[in-house]
């Protein structure tokens, strides 16, 4: 029985070639579901295992007081290999959108597989902080409104006890932490060849997916005239009932349904419960004073994002012009 198990493993390290690492709210759960139509590509399910982030398991492990798995399922290589045993597709991957903020992921990932290939997707760090808050209410581990939670991360950083017990890791809620962009990008390209990595812009992806979709396939090396059904596969939405969703976000309860289901048909469930629990909405603009200090803020990270992808040929868009830095 080791032995099939060890040959699993080495299966997986030789086949698994893809990885969407961030990041979230950025077209990633998107461009997922387009990839894994395509027949030679199989794409896991859950769509983020988030395997290579172990140093947000051990900070979430100590947050909760015990190592659980009702926050990082996949703890070991044959748990994970095991999402991944039943297919013989030219590209494996998985999206674990937090790859790219985590400290770790980059050289995990190379040393499991350096020949894998990259994905990077940006957005615009005021939209994509706003849109990740928003989630983060709904999924109950976020209960501040979004300046009071900006307000709060230095504080939140001394006292891990004002943070939800719901939330995974108390990183996640360090918001200004997660558009240092250049930074996190550049701990890719130290280890992994620059050919092996491609930045999709959310801006360029929802203007035109089909066109960024190709791009992607020849990235790939694989068939480009295949195209799959594109449709929008998160749009803003809202909680019907915020004690029923209180009930049903619980991990703890989440985790009865997990620890008996194959991964597959659980995460089937959990698409069938969110569309009981949740409903379209369109979501609230942010406040313009807030988000003009916030660009403000932020506009010395564009600056180094724009030199760093422009200097390594990543694109041709003036990112400072694109996302209105060049106005505040």
């Amino acid at each position: 029985m080791m032995e099939i198990d060890m040959l699993y493993i080495r299966w997986t390290m030789n086949k698994l070639n893809l990885f969407i690492v961030g990041k979230p709210k950025s077209g990633t759960s998107a461009l997922h579901n387009f990839l894994d139509q395509h027949p030679e590509i199989f794409m896991s399910k859950p769509k983020e295992p988030h395997f290579f982030c172990k140093d947000f398991h051990k900070l979430s492990d100590k947050f909760h007081k015990r190592k659980t798995k009702n926050f990082y399922e996949f703890r070991t290589i044959k748990e994970y290999s095991n999402l991944f045993k039943k297919t013989n597709k030219k590209i494996i991957g998985e999206a674990s959108t937090n790859y790219l903020y985590s400290k770790t992921s980059a050289k995990d990932i190379y040393n499991f597989n350096k020949n894998a290939k990259i994905i990077i997707m940006l957005r615009e760090p005021v939209a994509f902080l706003y849109s990740l808050h928003s989630q983060y209410v709904n999924e109950d581990v976020e209960n501040k409104n979004f300046e009071d939670a900006l307000k709060l991360e230095s504080t939140r950083k001394k006292n891990y006890n004002l943070l939800s017990k719901n939330l995974r890791c108390p990183s996640y809620v360090f918001y200004s932490e997660r558009i240092k962009y250049a930074e996190q990008i550049e701990r890719y390209l130290k280890i992994f060849p620059k050919k092996n990595i491609k930045i999709i812009l959310f801006d360029n992806f929802k203007k035109d997916n089909e066109k960024i979709y190709k791009e992607v396939l020849q990235f790939l090396e694989i068939d480009d005239s295949f195209t799959p059904n594109f449709k929008i596969i998160h749009g803003s939405k809202k909680p019907k009932s915020k004690i029923l969703n209180k009930f049903f976000r619980n991990p703890y309860l989440k985790n009865i349904p997990k620890s008996i289901l194959p991964p597959k048909i659980y995460d089937k469930l959990q698409l069938k419960v969110q569309k009981v629990l949740m409903k379209k909405e369109k979501r609230k603009l942010i406040n313009l004073k807030t988000k003009s200090k916030l660009m403000k803020k932020f506009k010395p990270e564009v600056i180094k994002l724009n030199k760093l992808l422009k200097e390594e040929g990543f694109i041709k868009e003036d990112l400072i012009k694109l996302w209105g830095y060049d106005k505040v």
